[in-house]
């Protein structure tokens, strides 16, 4: 019998292993690594306006959900390889297009 004081389901275990510092400093790295890149600074903005804004570190966090997280990776590790070479790829539309 559970009581209301029991931590030992999946969902709060999950909330126990999560490190917010962590997470919050490798998007501000991220951000910091791209924001001045106008492909990134559009793809920020497009998906900011999911939630009603033109703010472009929540544009980050709505790339960074599950939705969207495998293919954002794919384009900032090419990103991190070759700057200059995001934007025109196949993936790179992609992901702003399903945005």
């Amino acid at each position: 019998m559970e009581t209301a004081d029991d931590d030992s389901d999946d969902e709060s275990f999950d909330e126990l292993l999560f490190d917010n510092d962590a997470c919050k400093k490798t998007m501000e790295t991220i951000f910091q690594n791209t924001h001045q890149t106008q492909y990134f600074a559009d793809l920020y903005k497009k998906a900011a306006s999911r939630m009603f804004s033109e703010d472009q570190e929540i544009g980050l966090a709505i790339l960074c959900c599950y939705d969207h997280l495998w293919l954002f990776k794919i384009v900032y590790e090419k990103f991190l390889e070759n700057p200059d070479s995001i934007g025109d790829d196949s993936v790179s539309i992609a992901l702003f297009d399903k945005i």
